[in-house]
């Protein structure tokens, strides 16, 4: 049982540095949320969140992205707790399963001078459920920000059955 607590906690030091944000791209907007993981393992979405028309140029699309990355970081649960919101209503969506019927979606996270896009499709039980075959992993350096934001939008212009 220690061994597993131990690994555990080296799992979780492995993610301390990681910035992330979700991004869902619906017929008409991309919708860019942060995601912050917590003390307790959990990850959680919270502002800042961005509304941008399709289109958007992508400029401005990358703009939104990494002020979400930059913005996102590791977040006592209490405090996550204290300043709670319904990103739902912040993402304009009346719920996930709506949300999940209505778009795609790909994480982005930033880790050990990696960025990893991670597509995700509908999943048969009504959640999401990762598109592993998909996953791009680059090199990350403020210079290939652009290059990373184009990568993700193309996996949003893929279908995943």
């Amino acid at each position: 049982m220690l061994s597993r607590i131990k690994d555990f906690l080296k799992m979780d030091n492995k993610r301390k540095n990681r910035q992330m944000c979700s991004i869902y791209k619906t017929k008409t907007q991309y919708k860019i949320i942060t995601i912050y993981s917590t003390d307790v393992g959990i990850y959680v979405a919270n502002t800042p969140v961005f509304i941008l028309e399709i289109t958007t140029d992508m400029e401005k699309i990358n703009e939104a992205i990494w002020t979400c990355l930059n913005a996102s970081k590791k977040m006592n649960y209490k405090e996550y707790q204290r300043e709670s919101i319904n990103y739902l209503k912040l993402l304009k969506e009346p719920s996930l399963k709506k949300l999940y019927n209505n778009s795609k979606n790909c994480k982005l996270y930033i880790q050990d001078k990696k960025a990893n896009i991670v597509p995700y499709k509908k999943s048969s039980d009504k959640g999401l459920e990762e598109v592993e075959k998909d996953t791009v992993v680059m090199d990350y350096s403020p210079e290939k920000e652009l290059e990373i934001t184009e990568k993700a939008i193309e996996l949003l212009n893929k279908s995943y059955k």
